[in-house]
């Protein structure tokens, strides 16, 4: 299929290129969404239904909380279990997006891997995506100390906005591809925005449904919990496609930028 939807002067069509990741997304479920219905999904789910064990057994006495809520008076053993928690949702998220970063780069380049080769790439490389994304957060937090480096951030997120795609598709290390997405970015920074931006927009739906039913949680201490386990695993199941769309939009760019990137004078 098409790669690269274009203008005439060689920017980024933004609109095309929305209209192009979900037509991806609905034509290849397997390697676009499948990665994170493997890893993702069943990876929460035993987080939520372990994270519900301990609720009911061990800190049956402490009032229901969620990690953001939690203070310095709650069990230590507590903080320590949802953050352990959280910690392997977010490392399984980065190889579940690895993973659907080459799913989706395999059916741009006309050479579909399936979904195994996809995940073997994602789980072989596994450290890079984890160090990728502790770099982002950390190198975001420190700048947020600062009103000027919060000023910078959201240029920055734009600018190395395709990192996983180089580092996924170009098999190169972390730090070659910040440098990378740096420099296939330049001139991009604006369209770039808005389409990711009117990208989340398409998906809105998606984001108020799952808004809704993660307000749905209510009732005693014991309704509370069972809702919070059932809703965590429905949410991870509705956003699935969602981040689906998002990496096919950012897959897609990649691709755009690297043909421009090819054809700029040197």
């Amino acid at each position: 299929m098409s790669t690269t939807p274009d203008t005439a002067d060689g920017r980024i069509a933004i609109r095309a290129t929305i209209r192009a990741s979900w037509k991806l997304v609905r034509e290849h479920p397997r390697e676009s969404i499948l990665p994170a219905l493997l890893i993702q999904v069943p990876v929460t789910t035993v987080v939520a239904l372990v994270t519900m064990f301990f609720l009911f057994t061990t800190y049956s006495d402490t009032e229901f909380r969620l990690l953001n809520e939690l203070s310095g008076d709650d069990p230590g053993g507590l903080i320590f279990l949802l953050v352990v928690g959280a910690a392997v949702q977010a490392l399984f998220a980065q190889v579940a997006h690895g993973a659907t970063v080459v799913g989706i780069a395999g059916v741009l380049t006309g050479k579909p891997g399936g979904v195994t080769a996809a995940l073997d790439a994602a789980f072989t490389r596994m450290g890079a995506l984890l160090l990728m994304a502790v770099v982002l957060i950390a190198g975001a937090g420190l700048l947020f100390l600062t009103i000027i480096g919060a000023l910078i951030v959201p240029f920055l997120a734009i600018r190395f906005a395709l990192s996983y795609e180089t580092l996924m598709i170009e098999k190169i290390s972390v730090g070659a591809a910040f440098r990378r997405s740096f420099v296939l970015t330049r001139g991009h920074v604006l369209r770039m925005l808005g389409a990711l931006l009117l990208g989340v927009l398409s998906a809105l739906p998606a984001f108020i449904f799952v808004f809704f039913i993660g307000s749905a949680v209510a009732g005693g201490r014991t309704q509370q919990i069972v809702a919070n386990t059932l809703v965590t695993i429905a949410q991870a199941f509705v956003l699935a496609p969602v981040y689906a769309v998002l990496t096919a939009l950012t897959t897609i760019i990649y691709f755009k930028l690297r043909e421009s990137d090819a054809r700029r004078p040197v």
